[in-house]
């Protein structure tokens, strides 16, 4: 290291002039390549100008723009000079850590450090494009931040977030949020660039997820308002500096004596014994690098590999010299390692391990025999050296490395074996890991180890193409599959409705709580009172606001201290099911497309797992330990002083809390199938999430565990079902949920009571005239909040069913499974997160038929289309929706077969595109005076064929399209009078005319268009009409009627002899135009082709063609694709579905 660096925290900048190296990275940086300054204009400045010049520089990085950019451009400028780089890495670390940057509290205003910012903020790009904000919270919340110390590892990218994102007004926002991401991303990747060089040498890591959060605070401050925002800024700086201070400094000394403790152990051990504890942390260090995706220096190359071996001695020369400090691409630094290492050379010693035996295996052994406390050992071996307990477990981590020993060769071990490469690698170690795991003396189980092992391989493999062609084909289609997955949760109408169910979820908490602090009032238990239940019901609310800095500090502990822990929470962003670990070019695509997701997700988890530690603090009432979580940092400094169960159960809550439960550890059989259908998502590409129609299964076990702890009466059998099982095995019982007492079952079905009144006030609101799936929209249409609600839809649904019982209204009715089928629908979920299982049924209808049925091709294009999901695409094309009323809207994609030009295809070939494409945006014209059209035209103008519904004049997803995009929810026109009928009789438009109600395309289309725009207006004279000449005899007209079976049995009646009329129009019109000008109905014919041909089978219409030919064409779609024009092609296939008929091969009499 170099020797300024040593214990910098405690020093100013310019005091670091004293120190020789220092100057001498200081001429080097500015001669070499980033100022190119001569040595005369170096001696004019002399150190201590060139001093403040750097403090002026990096002042300047962090609020104007294009100093933050250039610095980027340097970093990566192959061609600079090194020397120069790694002076700049230096140079930027002891600014990052110094305890003070210069003389900014007495000199005058030109020479301060407010000078600087206010210069800097006066030639930033930024402040000119962000003139809405006038400048005032960026000067504001930079004032308010002076010589920020940089304590724990992931400060530095909050540095960021403080010095430059904090700025807006109202009308600043958006380009806060966008200026402010470039300029935190410059400098983050800046120094994450150095560090990759070796010049950063305290090590860092500038995510997307760190990106997100900049952008996010950004903008949302930029809305809030300038001044409002630099004051809560300036408190929450202030509030985070002051309890990291104090929590580092208690740690400091710890660390300090550890790393002491650590080279003792390390000079003094044998030969042998420290040869074996390093290469064990060499291999384990390897695995992590290569779960993460490092393809240079994983465990996937050659052990032999003289690059290998060069970065083995290089890292073993640097765990036994403690003035060497850097992180690694594991992720882990070099004293967490060497803490490691050490641990491993008196933990074999204390066990008396033997040459050939595994550290787990013996452990494991002496807890059984009891020959060594090794439940007391382990813990001290923490203690001397400064290691967590999910650190300490690494070295068990070691041992599935050795077991492996080339984790390159797993696949070919499997080809033999009939083995997956995890379980090659860990079936040996699979008992003593769940052992040590049980006891309490390692994070790492048998399921952890396969997921990591899993992740290596797979990493690997999509990285560097490990085992092609065919493993590498299947493990970038599981990728290609999870990003087209994560590509769902793109659009900025997910975030929105992510942070709308959210907060209600925040919501839904307090009433637990006030339910909380009831049942333990009457039930005369402690942690009752009204101050503890207001206490408890705020935790989380508070982790947002008042408490954001200890939430804030709180999860940096958890990074810090168990990053895997951390990762596998913080780096699950919200509802997309992609893992944080993969590092394939289709992982990092699908992650850096739902930024949003994921800074709004990283700020409910804080909030969550700061709010659930308070309340267990609180609990807990031990006042050494801290009542609250501020307390707890101040007296304790490390969450591994906490109880595991504690930790575990504020991860939990935080996943729970954003609906991303892994049910990892659950051995009831609902968490078993939740992980197996999350296990089949990711093993089985494109099976779960397009057959099985399942993208999210995690969601959708959350969504359904959530409906059954807030269901009363429910929330009672699901905890009488823990019990329903033999105890044993892998799966021990029906339900259950470690986390999860009694006392939260019942306080959760108070709560659900609450939800389900609130549905019945909302329907008894509605009259049953709107589902309960919306609300009425000022211009009384209706606006569907269903995606936006979560879980709680259960609830409103039970509340309105509730209310359409005792009114006389008509119950939710799916076809043959009645109100049961809704309840189907409302378990799996309402939207996209939700299940499909249609793909399924589509894939076995196609095979008997043997070909590919036209909804099979509409489930395929939609597949396809959620590759055009990303925000960029979508709002493209709202916004030219928003502004040209023909663009916007959902097409009608079942192919017309309009060509105007010679066909010669057998089967309807427009459903696929035109679903595929249905998201992208159509123009008229372009510059040029081309048009932009993707699928079938529906005006001379290039737009799509609007599609309708026949129970109102206007065509679907016309309204108000940016209102989606921006808020998640649906807006439909004005309800007409027969759809506000539909709803009180409980039924669903699908249901009375459903997609394939009408098999020919063209027919359909005729159809909807005139429904839509008379069925309405037939209906009001319907109603007032006396029902006898439709149905029964009756003195009744339909509004009279009181029995709601009967009701529907009209309404029913006369919608189908609505739709047959107009089919019946249409035939005759198509077929007296298609005799009078064949080419006018092409679409038409084309399609009574189509379908003809589907009943006969192809065979019949080959031996037609090959018949009417005298052998000439052996195929059908031969005789029709040599046709000399459209007229031609049209009388071809009419000859053949005249033979066709003519052969009888159905042999019908």
């Amino acid at each position: 290291m170099t020797s300024y660096l040593e214990n910098v925290e405690e020093k100013n900048f310019m005091d670091l002039l004293e120190e020789d190296d220092f100057k001498v990275d200081l001429v080097r940086f500015f001669s070499g390549g980033r100022y190119n300054m001569s040595r005369e204009e170096m001696k004019e400045q002399g150190f201590e100008g060139l001093a403040q010049k750097f403090a002026e520089h990096m002042r300047f990085q962090s609020i104007h723009d294009a100093t933050a950019l250039k610095d980027l451009n340097y970093v990566r400028d192959k061609g600079a000079n090194i020397l120069g780089k790694q002076s700049f890495g230096n140079l930027t670390q002891a600014w990052d850590n110094v305890e003070s940057v210069g003389k900014t509290e007495t000199a005058g205003w030109r020479d301060t450090a407010t000078a600087d910012y206010a210069e800097a903020i006066i030639k930033s790009p930024s402040t000119f494009l962000g003139m809405g904000s006038f400048g005032l919270s960026k000067a504001a919340a930079k004032a308010a931040t002076k010589g920020t110390q940089i304590l724990v590892r992931k400060q530095l990218k909050d540095y960021f977030t403080k010095n430059v994102m904090i700025k807006g007004a109202v009308t600043g926002a958006v380009t806060e949020g966008a200026i402010g991401a470039a300029t935190a991303g410059a400098a983050g990747e800046a120094r994450e660039d150095l560090s990759d060089m070796g010049a950063y040498t305290e090590g860092y890591d500038y995510t997307t997820a760190d990106l997100a959060k900049d952008a996010t605070i950004s903008a949302t401050l930029g809305a809030a308002g300038g001044s409002l925002g630099a004051l809560l800024t300036k408190q929450k700086a202030i509030n985070v500096e002051e309890l990291i201070s104090k929590q580092q400094k208690a740690n400091a000394e710890n660390i300090k004596k550890a790393n002491t403790k650590s080279k003792e152990t390390l000079e003094q051990a044998s030969p042998e014994r420290s040869e074996f504890a390093v290469n064990r942390t060499l291999n384990m260090e390897a695995t992590l690098a290569a779960r993460k995706g490092d393809k240079a220096k994983g465990v996937l190359k050659d052990p032999l590999d003289p690059q290998r071996v060069k970065e083995g001695e290089v890292l073993k020369q640097s765990l036994l010299d403690t003035s060497v400090e850097a992180s690694l691409s594991s992720g882990l630094d070099l004293t967490t390692l060497r803490s490691i290492t050490a641990a491993t050379v008196e933990l074999a010693d204390t066990i008396n391990l033997k040459p050939n035996e595994r550290v787990t295996s013996k452990v494991s052994s002496l807890i059984e025999s009891g020959d060594v406390d090794v439940a007391k050992v382990i813990p001290d071996l923490m203690e001397k050296y400064n290691l967590t307990k999910e650190q300490f477990s690494l070295i068990y981590l070691a041992d599935l490395s050795e077991a492996g020993k080339k984790l390159a060769e797993a696949s070919k071990i499997a080809k033999f074996t009939g083995k997956t490469p995890e379980e090659s690698a860990s079936d040996t170690l699979n008992a003593s890991l769940n052992t040590l795991s049980s006891r309490g003396l390692s994070t790492i189980d048998d399921v952890k180890a396969a997921e990591i092992t899993a992740n290596v391989v797979k990493n690997s493999a999509v990285t560097s193409g490990i085992g092609k062609p065919v493993k590498y084909a299947y493990y970038t289609a599981q990728e290609i599959d999870q990003m087209r997955i994560a590509f769902m949760t793109s659009q900025p109408a997910t975030t929105a409705r992510n942070v709308t169910s959210t907060a209600l979820l925040a919501g839904v908490e307090m009433l637990d709580e006030f339910y909380r602090g009831m049942y333990k009032t009457v039930t005369f238990q402690g942690g009752g009172g009204l101050g503890n239940t207001v206490r408890n019901m705020t935790a989380t609310l508070r982790g947002m606001s008042m408490d954001s800095a200890t939430a804030q500090v709180a999860r940096e502990m958890l990074e810090l201290e168990m990053p895997d822990s951390y990762a596998r929470v913080f780096h699950e962003t919200m509802r997309s099911e992609m893992s944080g670990q993969s590092q394939s070019s289709f992982a990092k695509a699908g992650r850096f497309v739902n930024i949003l997701n994921t800074a709004t997700d990283t700020v409910f988890k804080e909030a969550a797992f700061f709010g659930s530690l308070d309340r267990q603090l609180r609990t807990l009432n031990d006042k050494d330990l801290g009542t609250n979580v501020r307390d707890f940092i101040l007296n304790q400094g490390k969450l591994d002083k906490l109880d595991k169960s504690v930790v575990d159960k504020a991860l939990d809550d935080a996943n729970r809390f954003t609906m991303q439960r892994t049910y990892m550890g659950d051995t009831s059989a609902f968490g078993a199938g939740a992980r197996m259908a999350s296990d089949i998502n990711r093993k089985l590409p494109f099976v779960m999430s397009g057959v099985f129609g399942v993208p999210f299964p995690r969601y959708v076990a959350n969504h359904i565990e959530m409906i059954a702890d807030y269901t009363p009466l429910l929330g009672e059998i699901t905890h009488k079902l823990e019990k329903v099982g033999s105890g044993k095995g892998k799966i021990k019982y029906v339900t259950g949920d470690p986390y999860k007492s009694l006392e939260d079952r019942r306080v959760r079905q108070a709560t659900g009571a609450s939800l389900i009144a609130l549905g019945y006030v909302l329907a008894q609101s509605k009259k049953g005239e709107i589902d309960y799936k919306s609300l009425e929209n000022e211009i009384k249409g209706d606006e569907d909040i269903s995606s936006s609600l979560g879980f709680i839809i259960a609830p409103i649904f039970i509340g309105d069913q509730w209310y359409r019982y005792n009114n006389n209204l008509g119950l939710a009715d799916q076809g043959d499974f009645g109100p049961l089928g809704e309840v189907g629908s409302v378990l799996g979920g309402l939207n996209d997160m939700g299940a499909d299982v249609s793909g399924l049924k589509e894939l076995y209808k196609s095979w008997g038929e043997g070909g590919v049925t036209e909804e099979l091709e509409k489930i395929a294009g939609n597949i396809v289309s959620t590759f055009t999901y990303p925000a960029p695409i979508q709002l493209a094309k709202d916004i030219k929706g928003q502004t040209t009323y023909e663009s916007a809207g959902a097409p009608f994609t079942r192919d017309l077969a309009k060509g105007t030009d010679v066909s010669s295809f057998e089967s309807p070939k427009g459903v696929f595109l035109s679903r595929a494409t249905r998201f992208l945006p159509d123009y008229a014209k372009l510059i040029d005076g081309t048009k932009l059209q993707y699928s079938q035209e529906g005006s001379a103008e290039g737009y799509d064929v609007p599609y309708y519904g026949i129970f109102n004049p206007n065509a679907i997803g016309k309204m108000n399209p940016l209102k989606k995009t921006f808020t998640g929810l649906t807006s439909s026109p004005p309800q007409t009078e027969i759809e506000k009928e539909i709803n009180k009789l409980g039924l669903k438009e699908y249901q009375l005319y459903g997609s394939s109600r009408v098999d020919n395309p063209v027919i359909d289309y005729f159809v909807r268009a005139r429904l839509s725009q008379n069925l309405h207006l037939k209906f009001e004279n319907f109603r007032s009409e006396s029902v006898p000449a439709r149905a029964k005899p009756t003195q009744k007209v339909y509004d009279e009627l009181t029995d709601i079976d009967e009701k529907r049995k009209y309404f029913k009646a006369f919608i189908d002899g609505e739709i047959k009329r107009e089919v019946n129009l249409a035939t005759d019109m198509l077929s007296n135009m298609l005799a009078k000008n064949p080419v006018k109905a092409a679409g038409y014919l084309r399609n009574v082709y189509y379908l003809k041909r589907a009943e006969y089978k192809a065979e019949a219409f080959n031996e037609a063609a090959s018949a009417h030919t005298g052998g000439e064409y052996k195929t059908s779609q031969d005789y029709i694709a040599d046709a000399d024009s459209v007229a031609n092609e049209l009388e071809r296939r009419q000859i053949l579905m005249v033979k066709v008929q003519a052969m009888n091969p159905k042999g019908i009499n």
